[in-house]
């Protein structure tokens, strides 16, 4: 898998293998930096249309877009 920036805070997650559907499930975690005091800044699956290849990624402070120092995800898909 591959990771691509495609702006500040906005991130798509290339999968190495191809999805069998377009029924799966995203969970993300991350972190932005230790300058971040009050922990506001986190990151979410980016409403995008499904595809079998990728998943889009937010970091966000609030209402802000925001450059995660660190990001990761699970992707659970069905099999059919």
């Amino acid at each position: 898998a591959s990771i691509t920036d495609s702006g500040t805070g906005k991130y798509f997650v290339n999968y190495s293998t191809a999805t069998a559907g377009v029924n799966y499930s995203v969970n993300v975690g991350g972190y932005y930096s230790t300058s971040d005091s009050a922990g506001s800044t986190r990151p979410f699956p980016r409403r995008t249309a499904l595809t079998t290849t990728q998943c889009g990624l937010l970091g966000a402070s609030g209402e802000n877009l925001t450059d995660m120092e660190a990001m990761w995800c699970h992707v659970i898909a069905d099999a059919n």
